[in-house]
C-alpha cells in the first residue's frame, strides 16, 4: 500500500491517513497500519509525527522531515498556529451553527482546560430513518479528544462514535474526517492549504443525505 501524497517539500510531508491505521506505534495496537513505520520506509529517510489523529479517523495528518522541522511545526501546533477543518457526520439535527466551549479535562493530568470547537451544518437528512446532520468543525484548540467529546457534550455525537455515545446502527467506525489544514510559514510567508477528501466509507454513507433540504430548526 502506499501512501497518498498531499504535500511535500524539504521539511514537511503530508499525506492521508485511513481510517483504522495510526500515526506512531504506542504499544496499545497491534495489526494495524503504522504510518509513521509505513511511511518511512516510502520516503526512504527518518520522519517525525508534529500531530495526530485518532485511529477512527481519517484525513490530512503531517509529519516533518528532520528534528528541527519537527520541533518547529510541533510548536506552531501548540501556539495555536494552524487551523485544522473537520467534517463529520452526527446523529440528530445538530444547530446551524455555533461554538462549543465547554472545558475538558485531559487525557494524563485530569486538569480541566478551555477548549473551544466552532461548527456549522452543511446538511441534514435521514439515513434508514434516522436524523443525522453533516457538520463542518474547527477546533480552537487540541484537547484530547476534543470534538468527539464536545459533540456528545451537545447531544449529537459521532456516527460510529461508540466511545462518546455514537451508535453503529448506520457506521462501525466513528464518522470524522480532516479535510483541511491552513498554516504559514512564519519565515517565508507562505500560505499552505492541503486539502483531502474523506474516505469512501464516509462519502457513500454521507451521499445518502442527498436530496434532503436544509432544515430550518436551530
Amino acid at each position: 500500500m502506499s501512501l497518498k501524497y498531499l504535500y511535500r517539500d524539504k521539511d514537511l510531508i503530508a499525506v492521508h491517513k485511513p481510517a483504522g491505521s495510526v500515526v506512531y506505534r504506542d504499544g496499545s495496537h497491534e495489526n494495524v497500519l503504522v504510518l509513521q513505520d509505513h511511511l518511512k520506509e516510502q520516503v526512504a529517510r527518518s520522519i517525525f509525527p508534529v500531530h495526530r489523529l485518532d485511529k477512527g479517523t481519517c484525513g490530512v495528518i503531517l509529519f516533518a522531515l528532520n528534528a528541527e522541522a519537527a520541533a518547529f511545526f510541533q510548536k506552531l501546533f501548540a501556539g495555536r498556529g494552524i487551523k485544522k477543518y473537520y467534517i463529520a457526520l452526527v446523529e440528530g439535527a445538530i444547530p446551524k451553527q455555533g461554538k462549543i466551549s465547554e472545558p475538558l479535562m485531559g487525557n494524563k493530568d485530569k486538569i480541566k482546560k478551555p477548549a473551544v470547537t466552532v461548527f456549522e451544518r452543511l446538511k441534514v437528512g435521514k439515513i434508514k430513518g434516522k436524523e443525522v446532520s453533516l457538520v463542518e468543525l474547527r477546533p480552537e484548540t487540541g484537547r484530547y479528544h476534543q470534538i468527539r467529546r464536545h459533540l456528545k457534550f451537545l447531544g449529537h455525537p459521532i456516527l460510529g462514535d461508540t466511545q462518546y455515545g455514537g451508535s453503529t446502527d448506520i457506521a462501525n467506525r466513528t464518522m470524522l474526517s480532516a479535510v483541511c489544514i491552513e498554516l504559514t510559514i512564519p519565515k517565508t510567508g507562505k500560505k499552505l492549504v492541503i486539502e483531502t477528501q474523506p474516505d469512501q466509507d464516509f462519502l457513500k454513507i454521507s451521499s445518502a443525505l442527498r436530496g434532503f433540504e436544509e432544515s430550518n430548526s436551530t
